[in-house]
This record gives structure tokens, C-alpha cells and sequence, in this order.
């Protein structure tokens, strides 16, 4: 449910901790942002992650050369998760029909928009 993703991707901005328990480590929360494979030496990747780096188990739609400041992991059907750590928000987008293509464009306009309210990273 979109509701149990918030909550997992809130865990990113919240060092860990839910409900005032501490559900993951902030160690580990550093090593799931380490990208591990970089864009440019990925060679094929589905459309809607075209030119991102690979962190573990997520895809990374903005960072640097080691640590994603945005995570993402879109589904095959239109969810489009992510967690922007730099800005401090997390966001999910659920559409019953989309193609590939759409679908990283949607999310960047949506992720643009919303960088137009809240402005520069923390």
C-alpha cells in the first residue's frame, strides 16, 4: 500500500526511526545511498531509469560520484516511488496505466514542481 511506502521511504528522512522506534540503522541507511554502479558504465537499464546510477535495491535520480541525495525504484505498472534526502521529502506517484517512456518524464515534472516550492537542498 502507498501508505507502508511513505513509511519506508520516511525512514531515510528520520535517521531510522518510526514512531519513535528505531526500525533500521542510520549506518545502514548511509550504505543503501552508496551508488555502487554509476550511469555510465551501465550499459542497458529499463526506460524509466535511463541515465541513472544503481544504489542497493534503488536507483539513484540525482547525486554525486558515491552518495544519492534522491532514491527511486519505479514499478513496471506506473508506482513511481522516491525519497529526496537532500530536500527532506519523500513522495509516491500510483497511475493504473503507463508506458516507460511517460513515466520518468511525469516524475521529473512532478519532482520539478515540487523543488519549486520547497527550493534548494537542506
Amino acid at each position: 500500500a502507498a501508505d507502508d511506502y511513505i513509511t519506508f521511504l520516511s525512514l531515510f528522512l528520520n535517521k531510522g526511526v518510526f514512531k519513535t522506534k528505531q526500525i533500521i540503522s542510520e549506518k545502514s541507511l548511509v550504505e543503501l545511498a552508496k551508488i555502487q554502479v554509476s550511469s555510465n558504465i551501465i550499459k542497458q537499464s529499463p526506460k524509466t531509469v535511463a541515465g541513472y546510477s544503481y544504489a542497493l535495491g534503488s536507483w539513484t535520480a540525482e547525486g554525486n560520484d558515491s552518495k544519492a541525495t534522491t532514491l527511486t525504484c519505479p514499478g513496471f505498472y506506473g508506482t513511481y516511488p522516491w525519497v529526496d534526502i537532500c530536500r527532506g521529502y519523500a513522495a509516491i506517484v500510483l497511475t493504473k496505466i503507463s508506458n516507460g517512456e511517460s513515466k520518468q518524464v511525469t516524475f521529473t515534472s512532478i519532482k520539478q514542481f515540487i523543488e519549486g516550492v520547497i527550493g534548494d537542498c537542506k
